[in-house]
């Protein structure tokens, strides 16, 4: 795939390199997808996703976030009330304070890094379903 990630600053795209997964169909939204095994990066969404040979085959859509079990757990814990260590407030934008705890800055972490951890799994919407689409259009 050929992209922009969010916050690279130059002219020139970045190329990553992957493997073909899967081909599977999206009940929800009714697309065929492609799942590849390449490192889409937030800001790749509706770039081109070509074969080795350059032929374009898809659109990119998204990148596959993995939870862990144990990510979950630990958030359900920190949330609890009795688990709070009040360090003091913080004021933000509007003038709010907000208090700062040791749980809620774990919990800020831990939910960066889950939703910001690279999987390399990524999809792409079929051009040959997005063709398709078009053609029931005329």
């Amino acid at each position: 795939t050929l992209g922009y990630p969010l916050g690279y600053c130059s002219p020139e795209p970045v190329l990553s390199a992957g493997f073909f997964s899967n081909i599977q169909e999206d009940e929800k939204s009714q697309t065929q997808e492609i799942i590849a095994n390449i490192a889409f990066n937030v800001g790749n969404s509706g770039g081109p996703l070509f074969t080795m040979q350059g032929r374009l085959i898809g659109i990119v859509k998204a990148k596959g976030i993995m939870k862990h079990p144990l990510i979950t757990a630990i958030l359900q814990t920190l949330e609890k009330p009795e688990v709070e260590l009040v360090y003091g407030t913080i004021r933000i934008a509007g003038n709010i304070e907000v208090e700062l705890t040791l749980s809620k800055i774990i919990q800020t972490l831990i939910r960066w890094m889950s939703d910001n951890m690279q999987t390399n799994i990524g999809i792409a919407v079929s051009v040959k379903h997005l063709t398709e689409l078009l053609e029931e259009d005329k």
